[in-house]
């Protein structure tokens, strides 16, 4: 690398060499901040995401087959079982914050509400959802 900046810089006069160090300095610092970020501080975790899946009304009925998914993510849905329950898992940022999660079901309501990530990497990310029929 120190090759290459060397040739670089000799290479040209020198204005456009200093133009051209400033800019591989640029990128080398930009690219490993990146790495630092997305490696150590900040890095990708697989973090469990459940729930169940009511109607809303008096009975609260479970809506078997509704579709619960992280959006941003479209590789990553959950259905809900006979009992309106959903399970699954998906890829977050350690220090996330919120993701928002999706719920549609066909007669119903689309729904999207932003969700806690919990700080703690073994906690589950747990949220209902109700559905108001159309």
């Amino acid at each position: 690398m120190a090759l290459i900046w060397k040739g670089l810089k000799d290479g040209f006069s020198s204005t456009i060499g200093k133009w051209v160090s400033i800019a591989m300095t640029f990128i080398v610092v930009t690219i490993g901040g990146w790495i630092i970020n997305n490696t150590y501080i900040n890095p990708l975790q697989v973090r469990e995401i459940r729930g169940y899946v009511y109607e809303m009304d008096s009975d609260g009925k479970p809506l078997t087959g509704a579709t619960v998914f992280v959006v941003g993510q479209k590789e990553v849905q959950f259905e809900a079982d006979e009992n309106g329950y959903f399970s699954g898992e998906a890829r977050v940022r350690k220090n996330t914050g919120q993701i928002v999660l999706s719920c549609n079901m066909e007669g119903y309501a689309f729904f999207q509400k932003p969700v806690d990530v919990p700080v703690d990497k073994k906690e589950p990310i747990i949220t209902n959802f109700h559905l108001k029929p159309l």
